[in-house]
């Protein structure tokens, strides 16, 4: 069967699990009560399967694209290959903070972005790779079982981008290695796919949390912190590594090169990140679970303060569009005072954010230690 009609029995399996527990959970539903279930349902169908299907469409159409681009190198080849990569970016970037449940199995988040590199052990095995032009790594399969350095999103970047290739050779076995990597990444964003759709996978216990026998989410309310994590961690992420590390504004106070730099898409990826936690915000149901408990609170202005959060990662995101049209990223002199703006709107997110739960959904998500930077 294709991967389509996979995703589409899955999702019958999925609306199946659905119905078989809307009774119970509509009976338990208090008024003004956090709806745990709800929210784990409305982010499954209309957040997390959407992002991992549209990674694997977007790799498919990369590999789609280096078949042509590596047979026929024109200049048209060329803006269509990276196009296709500027699709993989943005693609990743939308749901790389689901951090949880299927992508950390068989360390298929590092197999697909293996960042930051602070030792540069990923860079060096990638150099010794290409220098080696090791044929094994030209086929995923094969591939799928080397160093999780190695086939991913920054080999995929150095394999196209970095200093160009002098002979014939190494721009040949680039670019095949280049195949086998975009093939690889929608091979593991096509598993973790499946385990969210498949009838007895990973969905089946994310819809029942709380039930007997779930030995993932012992609560309700453990589908909740989990997303609410993944919204919390990856807005730090955006503001404490990816902008401050290379700013030098980090823990170690020494500048780091900024994420996907040779290929010039790091603002890419900063504005697909940040759509991507909106998203989950505003389209996976959290700021309507938030606000539909406005009645149990009455003396806070919930829905107010709901869109405090949305209108701070919204301000994020238009100060990412803006800096996309200034300068070099990470240019000293041109671009530190735009970034560390760019910081505050998105510690104020996470601080209303981390209140807001804890008054409507009773969950805290714990101290993290860039909190009081």
């Amino acid at each position: 069967m294709s991967l389509a009609g996979r995703i589409a029995g899955g999702l019958a399996a999925v609306a199946l699990i659905v119905s078989l527990g809307a009774g119970s959970a509509a009976r338990a539903q208090t008024p003004g009560a956090f709806d745990h279930a709800g929210l784990a349902r409305q982010a499954l169908e209309k957040h997390i399967i959407p992002g991992y299907s549209g990674l694997v469409s977007a790799a498919e159409a990369l590999t789609k694209a280096l078949e042509s681009y590596c047979a026929r190198r024109t200049a048209e080849q060329q803006r269509s290959m990276e196009r296709a990569f500027d699709g993989l970016v943005t693609a990743w970037g939308n749901i790389e903070h689901i951090r949880f449940g299927p992508i950390t199995e068989e360390n298929r988040l590092e197999r697909i972005f293996f960042w930051p590199d602070r030792r540069g052990l990923g860079a060096r095995q990638v150099a010794q790779t290409l220098k080696a032009r090791d044929q094994d790594a030209l086929d995923p399969t094969k591939l799928a079982a080397k160093r999780v350095a190695i086939q991913g999103l920054a080999a995929l970047e150095t394999a196209l981008f970095d200093t160009p290739a002098k002979e014939p050779e190494e721009r040949g076995y680039r670019c095949a290695y280049a195949k086998a990597i975009s093939a690889n990444i929608r091979n593991l964003a096509a598993d973790v796919l499946t385990a969210w759709t498949e009838p007895d996978r990973f969905a089946r216990y994310w819809l029942t949390a709380g039930e007997e026998g779930n030995p993932h989410f012992l609560k309700a309310s453990e589908t909740t912190l989990a997303l609410a994590k993944s919204l919390d961690n990856g807005l730090e992420r955006v503001r404490d590594e990816w902008i401050a590390g290379p700013l030098g504004l980090g823990v170690q106070r020494r500048r780091l090169t900024p994420v996907l730099a040779k290929s010039g898409r790091t603002i890419r990826l900063f504005g697909a990140g940040l759509d991507g936690l909106h998203h989950l915000y505003m389209v996976g149901g959290m700021n309507k679970a938030i606000v539909d408990t406005s009645g149990a609170h009455p003396g806070v202005t919930v829905p107010l303060n709901a869109k405090l959060v949305e209108r701070e990662i919204e301000t994020a995101r238009d100060q990412v569009r803006r800096l996309a049209r200034q300068g070099k990223p990470f240019d000293p002199d041109a671009m530190m005072q735009p970034f560390v703006a760019l910081g505050y709107p998105l510690k104020n997110a996470r601080m209303q954010l981390t209140a807001l739960l804890g008054l409507t959904a009773g969950i805290s998500m714990g101290f993290n230690a860039s909190d009081g930077d």
